[in-house]
Formats: structure tokens, C-alpha cells, sequence
């Protein structure tokens, strides 16, 4: 007998910071009836074009417990081409003084979801997430973590890489080498996969 055990992500964290990513140009799978292809469709238009939305996040920052922002699925709706970047660099700003250092240990995980991304040709993934996680409390280490969450729609791959997936996961890395390569240029321009910058 097999078991999915549920696992608390946030459970090593004190003041937690976490965001959800929903991944993909096309979240819906490829059993969608037209409808639903419609519905997504009009959900968020700028998921085409980014490969991604922001389902949200919540995060601690300031020193006391009470310094929380909460950002929900409505807000995720509403950002776009011109105030995405302004999003992740809102969410990875909750320790001032260590924001290069969230940064990097946060492409490094993503570059190995890339990687196994990019190799494997077993699943494609629809309406899967991205969980960004980090600890705000300076007492404690960021201890930065990125989850691959949400596995209702998975398809055989049949061989092919997931490139609806690898576009928007290309763009999220891109968003944070850019942000982290800011503090040295002080410039903080995108070019997204797509070639919009």
C-alpha cells in the first residue's frame, strides 16, 4: 500500500515568507474541455505571456509580529507585464539586509529545478506551483526554500520536454537574476523568454 503524506513547509520557520507561482503558459490540461480552456483563458491573460501568475503570498517583515502583508489571488490577477518584477522584488525584500543573499540561495534551487526540468520527459505539468519560502527573522538563517507543489494535472510527457512549464520557470529566474544582479548595477531591467522586456 502507498501513501502521499502531506508535509507543513512552513513548519522550520519563525516569521515564514511564502509565495505561490502557478506555472505554465496554459494551466489547463490537455483533457480540458473548451469551456475550461475559455475560463483560464480569461482568468488571467498575461499568463501566456509570462508562463506564470502569482496565486499570492505572505510575508513577515519589520521586526515585530504584527508587520505582516498579505497578498491574495486578486492581486495576483492584477499584475502584468510592467509591475510582475515589482512583485518578486516586493516578496524577496522581507530581509533588508540580506536580499542578495535570498536571492541567490532562491536561483540556486530554482536552477536545479531547471535542470530536472530540461532532463526529464516522463510528465508534463498543468496548473502545478512554484512554493518560494524564506525565514524574515534575522535571528535565524533565510533558509530559502523552493517546492514544486499541487500535482492534480499531471500527463504523460510521451518523450517531449514540459516547455509550457520550462517558459514560465525560465521567466521567474530571469525576474530574480535580475533582481539579484541589481545591487550591483542598480539597474533592474527584464527580458522575459518571450523577448518583452
Amino acid at each position: 500500500m502507498e501513501f502521499i503524506v502531506m508535509e507543513d513547509l512552513a513548519y522550520r520557520y519563525k516569521c515564514p515568507c511564502i509565495m505561490d507561482i502557478k506555472m505554465g503558459r496554459v494551466t489547463y490540461d490537455p483533457s480540458a474541455t473548451k469551456a475550461k480552456r475559455l475560463s483560464e483563458a480569461i482568468k488571467y491573460p498575461e499568463q501566456e505571456t509570462l508562463g506564470f501568475r502569482l496565486t499570492g503570498y505572505r510575508m513577515r517583515f519589520g521586526r515585530n509580529e504584527n508587520d505582516l502583508r498579505v497578498r491574495d489571488k486578486q492581486w495576483g490577477r492584477s499584475r502584468n507585464l510592467e509591475n510582475v518584477v515589482d512583485a518578486f522584488r516586493e516578496f524577496l525584500s522581507g530581509r533588508l539586509m540580506e536580499k542578495s543573499s535570498v536571492a541567490e540561495q532562491t536561483l540556486e534551487q530554482l536552477y536545479k529545478l531547471r535542470k530536472w526540468f530540461n532532463s526529464q520527459r516522463v510528465y508534463h505539468f498543468y496548473a502545478s506551483s512554484i512554493l518560494l519560502a524564506y525565514e524574515a527573522c534575522v535571528e535565524r538563517p533565510p533558509n530559502v526554500l523552493v517546492k514544486l507543489i499541487d500535482f492534480s494535472h499531471v500527463f504523460p510527457a510521451n518523450g517531449a520536454v514540459d516547455d509550457n512549464y520550462l517558459f514560465g520557470l525560465n521567466n521567474v529566474i530571469n525576474i530574480v537574476e535580475k533582481y539579484r544582479d541589481s545591487f550591483d548595477s542598480g539597474s533592474y531591467r527584464i527580458v522575459l523568454s518571450s523577448g518583452i522586456n
